[in-house]
């Protein structure tokens, strides 16, 4: 029979979480929130800046392998948002590529690389910098053709 004494003093005895401790997990679980979001946001930035950093490394390569394979002069132009791939010979552009989400080079500049598929110059290592909202990513290109990218 329900209504007798021992059920209902076995609902009497159960405790739940008084309003006291649910709003200290609440406010427990806002100050995390508070101190993870800025890194998760930073987080997102470096993957948009390595992401981009990537394709330019991996656009650097193809264009040594066509000065290699052609025995030609190369040329990566890039500007404050774009880089464009060509050879010196020829009026042909082989890639226009434009940087995506809102990563932009902070500086400007061109990269020579001989028929040998080396990078011609005198300043080594050569320092392509991309930035995003603040945030920085480097692009390190050696004389002996080796990419880093930091």
């Amino acid at each position: 029979m329900l209504a007798s004494k021992g059920f209902f003093r076995k609902i009497k005895e159960i405790r739940g979480f008084t309003l006291l401790e649910i709003m200290i997990v609440i406010s427990v679980l806002g100050i995390i929130m508070l101190i993870a979001f800025p890194n998760f946001r930073s987080l997102r930035i470096d993957q948009a800046l390595y992401t981009e950093a990537t394709k330019i490394k991996s656009d650097f390569r193809y264009l040594q392998q066509i000065a290699f394979d052609t025995q030609n002069t190369c040329q990566m132009i890039y500007g404050e948002n774009n880089y464009t791939l060509k050879l010196t010979s020829s009026p042909d552009i082989l890639k226009n590529e434009n940087l995506e989400n809102n990563v932009r080079f902070l500086n400007s500049g061109t990269i020579t690389i001989g028929g040998d598929g080396l990078p011609k110059g005198t300043s080594f290592p050569l320092t392509l910098t991309l930035v995003k909202d603040n945030i920085k990513t480097e692009i390190k290109i050696h004389s002996g053709g080796k990419i880093e990218i930091l």
